[in-house]
């Protein structure tokens, strides 16, 4: 496998800092970022870090810097919105052909797309009333008829 270099792996490592942990309610400090990045062995002084996120920027993240006393960034677009995900985790949360244990795993990979407090506050919406299929094959035998369907 070949080396990443040190500079791309920082850059993908703020891209991830960014997803993960910022949006319009927790922003980061640019110290909290150097903290991160020090914790992890990808150490840059500030600057580096401004160039960095004018890299992400140019390449589409949406990352807002906000002048407060101190300045703090997040992210302030993602794909989809907390209500697109919340209404998507419905319909799988209440879909009966759906085992509990393919509803936790879609509603985690689900959850993967928002912040971490997006998604713990999504998972608290949760209710685990609903009854669901005990059979885990279901999705492979309606994407078959699926398919077969579009290929007539």
């Amino acid at each position: 496998m070949p080396k990443i270099s040190y500079q791309k792996k920082r850059i993908l490592f703020l891209r991830d800092l960014f997803l993960e942990r910022t949006d319009e309610n927790h922003p980061i400090s640019m110290d909290e970022i150097v903290k991160a990045l020090d914790a992890n062995g990808l150490a840059a002084d500030k600057r580096t870090i401004s160039d960095d996120i004018d890299l992400l920027q140019d390449m589409g993240l949406d990352i807002i810097q906000q002048k407060m006393p101190t300045t703090k960034y997040y992210l302030a677009s993602r794909d989809f919105e907390v209500y697109e995900l919340q209404l998507l985790m419905d319909c799988v949360q209440t879909s009966r052909f759906l085992s509990d244990k393919k509803t936790a795993q879609l509603i985690g990979k689900l959850s993967t797309l928002c912040s971490k407090s997006e998604a713990q506050k999504l998972r608290g919406l949760i209710s685990p009333n609903h009854s669901k299929s005990i059979n885990d094959k279901n999705q492979y035998a309606i994407s078959t008829i699926r398919q077969a369907i579009l290929e007539n």
